[in-house]
């Protein structure tokens, strides 16, 4: 996994298992663009919920890979889609962004949220017909620019999600977003306290924001953790997700 970009993954997710030989195959038919990776190779047949997970700024889709295969064996009978973003990263060639990042000022981030929204909630809406999912079966785990894609477009769609994981991002309330039927889906936000690049001084602000719109939400802050995912915060990922989808 590389950690150039704001979405590398730090080392600290050395410790997630590898299963045996699997790997991540083909996108969903009409949304190329994200060039996204189901996991595991062998699908279950009848999928009881769907998992997408969205890198963040200049990583790739197979970034969150050591996640999926770490989620997969506590949340059985769940496919995994890795989603990745259909720009080419402006500061990291070799990676992808959700839309363009060229400072972290709110009118930049209200103005890529809405232009990413659409391509999203469509993509969300596709996976969840090719598996034959309701929208309540279907998850999202968000990293950084991925957490802030996650909770706009998760709390844009036409019915609630089963939950969202926002790691590392920010809610800005843009337009559109959260004040329809999808605003009753769950949310976690997670933060380092010493994230350098996304200012955990958004984490309160966001959960109250959030709260205001009556999202079932809740927040919580890992003091020593940088911008990056820690064994913790995948336990608190896990349990919420479990409990989100009751498994």
């Amino acid at each position: 996994m590389s950690s150039a970009g704001l979405g590398g993954l730090m080392p600290v997710v050395a410790f997630a298992r590898c299963f045996g030989g699997s790997s991540p195959v083909g996108g969903v038919t009409g949304h190329e663009e994200f060039g996204g990776l189901f996991y595991p190779e062998r699908l279950p047949e009848k999928p009881e919920a769907l998992v997408v997970l969205l890198h963040g700024y200049g990583a790739d889709a197979p970034d969150l890979l050591d996640i999926a295969r770490l989620f997969s064996p506590v949340l059985p009978g769940a496919a995994f889609y890795l989603a990745q973003a259909p720009l080419r990263c402006e500061t990291h060639p070799s990676g992808r962004a959700w839309f363009p990042l060229p400072n972290l000022e709110k009118a930049t981030i209200r103005r890529g949220l809405r232009g990413a929204r659409s391509g999203m909630v469509s993509l969300l809406e596709a996976l969840a017909q090719t598996l034959g999912l309701g929208p309540g079966s279907v998850v999202l785990f968000g990293f950084s620019q991925g957490a802030m894609v996650a909770l706009d477009a998760g709390l844009s769609g036409a019915a609630p999600l089963g939950g969202i994981v926002a790691h590392s991002g920010l809610w800005l309330g843009v337009e559109g977003s959260g004040s329809g039927p999808a605003r009753q889906t769950p949310a976690l936000l997670l933060h380092g306290g010493s994230d350098a690049v996304v200012s955990p001084l958004y984490l309160e602000p966001s959960r109250a924001a959030l709260e205001i719109l009556n999202v079932p939400v809740r927040a919580k802050m890992f003091p020593s953790l940088g911008h990056g995912i820690n064994a913790e915060s995948c336990d608190d990922s896990l349990r919420f997700l479990r409990e989100c989808l009751r498994m």
